[in-house]
């Protein structure tokens, strides 16, 4: 993608709208055949996209792999995520990043593996053994249990506009929560690529509802926000819902507020 269009102009539009063309011509040459999909560095995004499409459309996707990109969409599968030694501007462990609390919630039983080298260096020849020795081993993978079938949320007085970092809340009708779940709020914005992630712990559980407390991205513009409901040893648990399920919401400047 990056050959078609600048990083900077890129957006989760872009890979979604590739993306479905893509699953549009693997559907039906796939059919009842298992398949993993996986993407290198932009590529990884659109796979993932790919991988969403696929899964709406019946197809077994039993992985998903994607190497040296972490902005990837929720996915109900088993999910290896592959990192240079050397890649610093991508591996999240060189730039204290802790990507754990999101992985788990985006994935089930995610897998993170370490590569040897920097970015771009993986398919020649002195590494590319490596490299293929990790896609085998993610394909032995055993495959991720069926989503569960539990019932949504159900958001309500969900805002239109808000300020940049401006604490949200938003009340929900109460499914049934159990010990562990929480929430993974999704911001993608229609300029970007890069999502703000945000893990909301449910604390207590009460019969008539729920109120789910977080901050609105820095960043003002349009933006897409999406709810999963999540447990960091289960991932998604409402996948088929949450992911179709979206909000639009604007968000301005906070000195626009307050002007």
């Amino acid at each position: 993608m990056n050959t078609v269009i600048r990083r900077e102009s890129l957006t989760t539009w872009h890979n979604r709208t590739l993306a479905a063309s893509y699953a549009n011509d693997l559907a039906s040459y796939l059919r009842d055949r298992p398949c993993t999909v996986g993407g290198n560095c932009q590529g990884a995004a659109i796979a993932g996209e790919l991988a969403r499409n696929l899964v709406f459309n019946a197809i077994d996707v039993q992985g998903f792999i994607a190497m040296e990109w972490i902005e990837v969409p929720a996915l109900p599968v088993q999910a290896t995520l592959l990192f240079g030694a050397e890649s610093k501007d991508y591996n999240p462990f060189l730039r204290n990043i802790d990507p754990w609390p999101a992985w788990n919630r985006l994935f089930v039983n995610p897998t993170c593996r370490i590569l040897p080298g920097g970015h771009g260096t993986y398919f020649r020849p002195d590494t590319i053994s490596a490299l293929a020795g990790e896609v085998r081993h993610a394909l032995a993978l055993p495959k991720a249990p069926a989503v569960s079938d539990r019932s949504a949320l159900a958001p309500e007085t969900i805002p239109q506009t808000v300020a940049t970092r401006q604490h949200i809340t938003i009340s929900i009708k109460c499914a049934e929560l159990q010990a562990g779940d929480d929430v993974l709020a999704v911001w993608e914005c229609d300029a970007s690529v890069l999502p703000h992630l945000e893990v909301i712990v449910i604390a207590e559980t009460a019969t008539s509802g729920q109120l789910l407390e977080f901050r609105a991205p820095a960043i003002a513009g349009s933006w897409t926000l999406q709810l999963f409901l999540t447990n960091p040893l289960h991932g998604p648990l409402t996948w088929n819902v949450d992911t179709l399920r979206e909000y639009r919401i604007t968000v301005v400047d906070e000195q626009d507020t307050t002007a």
